[in-house]
């Protein structure tokens, strides 16, 4: 994975063939990202994740746990549309995913996966 500035507000996030762009922000003092690809139809798909940086070593944890994915059906938002492989496909505008979301990141039962990625020099 290459990670380098995009020369604005975000970053430009390469992994093998596929180009990605991550943008962050820092909120109540957690560093979150929308890391946005696009899937095979070219529609954008966002993931929200939470990044903890310690020296070489960035710690990524990603929202969408099965847990997050039904409490949000159980209140029926933020909007979203359930797809045909059982998953859900969120709607909301982004101020909802704002105000609705960004509480979870601090519920430990809300992240699906945690990766810590280590700096490579040449």
């Amino acid at each position: 994975m290459e990670i380098t500035s995009d020369g604005k507000s975000g970053y430009n996030v390469k992994m093998d063939d596929e180009e990605t762009t991550l943008r962050l922000v820092r909120l109540n003092g957690l560093l979150l990202g929308d890391w946005r690809s696009s899937d095979k139809s070219g529609l954008p798909v966002h993931m929200f994740l939470t990044i903890q940086m310690e020296q070489d070593e960035m710690h990524v944890s990603f929202l969408g746990s099965d847990w997050l994915e039904e409490k949000i059906q159980a209140l029926g938002w933020p909007r979203y549309e359930k797809l045909d492989d059982g998953g859900i496909l969120l709607t909301a505008s982004s101020e909802e995913l704002r105000r609705d979301l960004v509480p979870y990141f601090y519920d430990e039962r809300a992240i699906q996966d945690e990766v810590t990625l280590q700096r490579v020099t040449d």
